[in-house]
């Protein structure tokens, strides 16, 4: 039988094509980090888990993050080739993240919260710093999803900055670590999946940074080494990152171990004195993790939910009962309580404007002793506060006066 075939020559690029692979290679090549694409990669992914953590729960709605989070990377690359003073390229790199997170919030317009243009972006966030600077609260969703991105540029530039302009590994983890930790510590199961990814993919980027590193060291003594020799690195990166995580997976789990309670301790106190005015100045965003207790602050905003536990928080000997307070909240608002004019003064103190001596006859001088159990600056009272053991203020009203103008039409009726 008789086949007919045809012939074809294979398509060669034309001169227009050729240019742009050159061009694409030749900046390739001028980007390409000491570590390696490879390491970008795994830098990428690395931090993906953590905005991929924060993105599922839900806190506000924002513009992609991911998107903001690779060119962050990106612009972090960028500037690294750049060989010009730090002090000089960091502030380009925080006015190109400044830039693309307004673009992207004005761009962003869900019916609830978004804004129409940058006027109203710059109100909005003027509003809560005004909230900040006043003690008042504010339930605007904007101004968390403008520090959520800033954040996430943050992380994502200053982490390529680290790694691949000064070849630390220990910024990567230190900025994603806590960024993950303040997220996974404020909801109320904080899935596992998620430190078990993150963990995997700093391991690995480990391994890479470690092994071009080592063998930098090699060619700069003149010793020769195979190539595969990076594979292969990562591959026992890969069975050492699986060990570890399975080892994890295996250990007991004991609330009471205190060396590690202590630590946390240690390291959440100066996050936790910050708590109140978190509360007042993110109102606006889900109660993801019920709390058994409020921050006896100025500010009481009436966000998530308060989860009653059988644990004891005080201890008190009396010989009566009583109602035991710390503060009251005299201001209500649609956002939550506020305390109004409040004046320190010492025990034993009475208002100028006082009633009768007479109506106090009722009273007893009662003892008592009251024991917080859980961390706390504030004493719980009850009744009037004649004296305490040790140097204290309290916070109070005063009397309130009152002006009647009796001048005023409406009064002679009443006289």
């Amino acid at each position: 039988m008789r086949q007919d075939a045809t012939l074809r020559q294979p398509e060669v690029a034309g001169p227009s094509q050729r240019l742009f692979l050159g061009w694409a290679l030749a900046v390739a090549t001028w980007l390409r980090p000491r570590e390696g694409w490879l390491a970008v990669v795994l830098l990428m992914a690395h931090l993906l888990v953590l905005v991929w953590s924060i993105t599922k729960v839900e806190w506000v709605q924002t513009p992609s993050m991911a998107i903001t989070l690779v060119l962050g990377v990106a612009s972090g690359l960028v500037l690294t080739r750049i060989r010009v003073p730090a002090v000089l390229l960091l502030p380009v790199g925080l006015a190109l993240g400044f830039g693309l997170i307004v673009w992207q919030l004005v761009d962003f317009n869900p019916t609830h919260s978004g804004v129409s243009d940058v006027g109203e972006l710059f109100h909005r966030l003027n509003l809560w710093v005004d909230a900040a600077r006043h003690g008042s609260i504010s339930i605007d969703s904007i101004p968390f999803a403008f520090l959520l991105l800033v954040s996430t540029w943050l992380v994502g530039h200053l982490s390529a900055w680290s790694l691949f302009r000064y070849h630390r590994y220990a910024g990567v983890v230190i900025l994603g670590g806590v960024a993950m930790a303040m997220n996974l510590t404020n909801i109320e199961k904080a899935p596992l999946v998620d430190w078990m990814l993150y963990v995997f993919t700093a391991i690995m980027l480990l391994v890479r940074v470690h092994s071009v590193h080592r063998q930098n060291d090699w060619q700069s003594r003149g010793f020769e080494y195979e190539r595969k020799l990076t594979w292969l690195s990562l591959s026992d990166g890969l069975w050492f990152a699986g060990a570890i995580l399975l080892l994890a997976y295996l250990l007991p789990y004991n609330q009471s171990f205190r060396p590690l309670n202590g630590l946390y301790n240690a390291i959440n106190s100066p996050i936790g004195s910050l708590s109140a005015d978190f509360d007042r100045l993110f109102a606006g965003l889900p109660g993801k993790k019920p709390r058994p207790y409020r921050d006896f602050s100025h500010v009481l905003p009436l966000r998530g939910t308060i989860k009653n536990s059988t644990n004891p928080v005080l201890k008190v000997v009396s010989p009566y009962p009583l109602y035991w307070k710390v503060r009251s909240y005299s201001i209500y608002t649609s956002k939550g309580w506020i305390m109004g004019d409040t004046s320190m003064q010492l025990p034993g103190w009475t208002p100028e404007h006082t009633v009768d001596e007479v109506d106090y006859l009722e009273r007893l001088p009662v003892t008592h002793r009251v024991t917080s159990i859980f961390s706390n600056k504030n004493i719980f009272t009850g009744g009037q506060v004649l004296e305490v053991p040790r140097a204290s203020f309290f916070e109070t009203y005063d009397a309130p006066t009152f002006v009647l103008d009796l001048r005023q039409p409406g009064w002679q009726g009443l006289l």
